[in-house]
């Protein structure tokens, strides 16, 4: 299994706590190093899986991200003009990767092999199952929620209208 990545952020000698995130990122690096190896991914649907949901949305077609594991090194590498924006923005640490930055008008550099890792990405780990019932029961809620709103005289944009209404109180 890869070992989280030390890093200063955290502070010198700490290791990120343990959370479900960082355990289901932990679990994903071992899974695709046992799979495939030391690699480098630059597969938007593997970037955002071995992520957990962080980059650039897969439909973009593209990643300006590659994501790097060794036995003993998980990095993410982005474009060097991304940098402020990467350290407000994106927790990787977090995640047990580390940030690195190569020149934005050079391709990401790499050595490695890139695997398929779409077997692994169609298993879905308990944290993600978690996610989608979650997702589900709030959408039911809402849409629930919705249908009590209805009237046979309301037109669509109406119940939507109320539907923002409502949560602009609840906020």
């Amino acid at each position: 299994m890869a070992k989280p990545h030390r890093s200063s952020r955290d502070g010198v000698g700490r290791v990120p706590r343990p959370t479900p995130v960082t355990d289901e990122a932990a679990r994903k690096r071992s899974a695709a190093l046992e799979s495939a190896g030391p690699f480098q991914t630059s597969d938007p649907a593997d970037v955002r899986w071995l992520l957990c949901g962080r980059g650039r949305p897969v439909a973009a077609g593209t990643s300006p991200y590659a994501v790097r594991l060794t036995g003993d090194r998980a990095e993410v590498l982005y474009q060097d003009i991304e940098a402020s924006r990467i350290e407000a923005e994106e927790p990787w640490r977090e995640l047990g990767y580390e940030p690195v930055a190569y020149p934005w008008h050079e391709a990401a550099p790499n050595g490695l092999p890139q695997p398929d890792l779409s077997a692994l990405r169609r298993s879905l780990g308990p944290e993600e199952l978690e996610r989608y019932r979650r997702a589900g029961r709030d959408a039911a809620a809402a849409f629930v929620e919705s249908l009590e709103a209805l009237r046979s005289e309301c037109r669509e944009l109406e119940v939507e209208g109320e539907r923002k209404d409502k949560k602009k109180k609840i906020r």
